[in-house]
């Protein structure tokens, strides 16, 4: 299985051009037998398995001041 990794500073559901570009994008892969992951900020850090092709990791990070 091939495996493809997004880095991005948002996603699904929170999202705004980049999440939304990774979300939909993410799913057409997913329906080529793609394992993919995305990585992505957060207020909280949380590991998601939404099914077992897609896994989204929300790194916390503070918001510079």
């Amino acid at each position: 299985m091939r495996s493809v990794c997004f880095v991005s500073p948002e996603y699904w559901p929170l999202s705004g051009g980049t999440g939304a570009y990774v979300y939909y994008l993410s799913n057409e892969l997913l329906k080529n037998g793609y394992q993919i992951y995305v990585v992505t900020g957060s207020n909280q850090t949380v590991d998601i398995e939404v099914n077992k092709q897609l896994k989204v990791f929300s790194l916390k990070f503070q918001k510079p001041q």
